[in-house]
């Protein structure tokens, strides 16, 4: 009797070529994975920041109104921090990041992480609720507590990037205008 079939031989290469095809289309795949994971997280922040502003201007609470907005971002982290303090609360020399003010914490995206916010450490954006006004400060770097105003531009810069990118095509820099309040990435 003849029978026709395939030999073990034959059978180990078909797999190991179809192993090396699969390879080949998963590295792709994984980094383009990757890249749209860092577009979803330039909207988290920016929708972050635009929902802090219109909160301080249309604020309505459960009985609280006039709450100012602030948006804590830290580097090497990946929450995002929004405070309401009463518009009245101090000057902004006193004011410390308070866990009773904390409203929420927003996680922009699993590994991904700030980089630097116009190549410093942190940045704090007061949206003021009375005023409309955005006021943008950076912690110094010894006390953690203390609010330094800095001479910041018209336009501030939010790195971000893929943790453990060994590559800056997985960086991400959002723009946001601070006179218009438009943010482009």
């Amino acid at each position: 009797m003849n029978k026709k079939a395939f030999t073990l031989l034959e059978l180990m290469i078909v797999i190991t070529i179809i192993g090396l095809m699969s390879m080949m289309v998963y590295a792709p795949y994984n980094f383009f994975q990757k890249k749209a994971e860092i577009k979803l997280a330039a909207k988290n922040i920016a929708k972050t920041l635009n929902e802090a502003r219109n909160n301080a201007i249309f604020w309505i609470s459960s009985g609280s109104t006039n709450q100012s907005v602030w948006v804590y971002f830290e580097e090497d982290s990946n929450i995002i921090k929004i405070y309401n303090y009463p518009y009245d609360f101090g000057t902004w020399s006193q004011i410390e990041l308070k866990d009773n003010f904390l409203k929420e914490e927003i996680n922009i995206w699993p590994n991904i992480q700030i980089n630097k916010i116009e190549w410093k450490d942190n940045a704090l954006f007061l949206y003021s609720a009375i005023f409309w006004k955005l006021n943008i400060f950076e912690f110094d770097s010894w006390s953690k507590q203390n609010l330094v105003d800095r001479n910041w531009d018209n336009i501030i810069e939010i790195w971000f990037w893929y943790k453990w990118a060994d590559s800056w095509i997985l960086y991400k820099k959002l723009k946001y205008y601070t006179k218009t309040f438009i943010s482009d990435y």
